[in-house]
C-alpha cells in the first residue's frame, strides 16, 4: 500500500500500554502489559534472601563474630530499600504516563497519514509531519501499533485500521518505510 490514514481517539489504557512499551526488550510478546510472572519472581527471590538471611542467623547465634541483630536489620533494610525504589519507579511512571494522557485529551482525536517518505500527524491542537528517521522501533502489542520516537509514542489502535489492513500488514509496511530511510 502508498498510504495509510487512520483516525482515532487515543484510550488512555492503550495509551499506557503504549509508553509502557518504551522499557520492553524487542520480541516481547506482549511489551505494553503488566508482567506478572516477572514481579512474582523479583517478589520469590526477596523472600528467598529474607529466608536464607534469618537461617544465617540461627546458624551463627551463638557465633561472637556476627551479631544476629546486625542480620536481622540488614535483612530489613534490604527489604525496605526494596519497597521504596519500587515505590519510586511506581511513582515517576504514573507521573509520565498522566501528563501524556493529559496531553493526549487535550489534543483529543488524532488524524496520522503514513506514507513512504513521511507520516503526517494532526489534532486539534497541531499538525506535524515526521521523516521516518524521527522513528526509533516499531511495537506491536495485541490490539495496536506503537511507534517510538525517543521517549514519545504514537499509539495506532488496530481498530482504526482502514477496511481490510491486517495489524500484521501495517506493521510490515511501516517496518520497511522505516528502514528504507536509514
Amino acid at each position: 500500500m502508498t498510504e495509510y490514514v487512520v483516525q482515532y481517539l487515543p484510550s488512555p489504557a492503550l495509551l499506557e500500554a503504549g509508553m509502557r512499551s518504551i522499557n520492553a526488550p524487542d520480541g516481547q510478546k506482549e511489551p505494553g502489559r503488566k508482567n506478572s510472572i516477572g514481579k512474582a519472581v523479583l517478589w520469590a527471590a526477596l523472600l528467598v534472601t529474607v529466608f536464607l538471611l534469618f537461617n544465617l542467623r540461627i546458624i551463627v547465634f551463638s557465633s561472637d563474630f556476627i551479631d544476629p541483630t546486625i542480620l536481622g536489620f540488614t535483612a530489613l533494610g534490604f527489604c525496605a530499600g526494596f519497597l521504596v525504589i519500587n515505590g519510586i519507579y511506581k511513582r515517576q511512571t504514573r507521573a509520565i504516563v498522566k501528563l501524556a494522557l493529559d496531553a493526549a485529551e487535550r489534543h483529543g482525536s488524532f488524524r496520522l497519514v503514513f506514507r513512504p517518505e513521511q507520516i503526517e500527524i494532526s489534532s486539534a491542537l497541531s499538525h506535524s509531519t515526521m521523516n521516518w528517521l524521527g522513528v526509533d522501533r516499531i511495537v506491536g502489542l495485541s490490539d495496536a501499533t506503537v511507534l517510538q520516537s525517543g521517549g514519545g509514542v504514537n499509539v495506532v489502535p488496530d481498530t482504526a485500521l482502514p477496511e481490510g489492513v491486517t495489524p500484521a500488514q501495517f506493521r510490515t509496511d511501516l517496518q520497511k518505510w522505516m528502514e528504507a530511510a536509514r
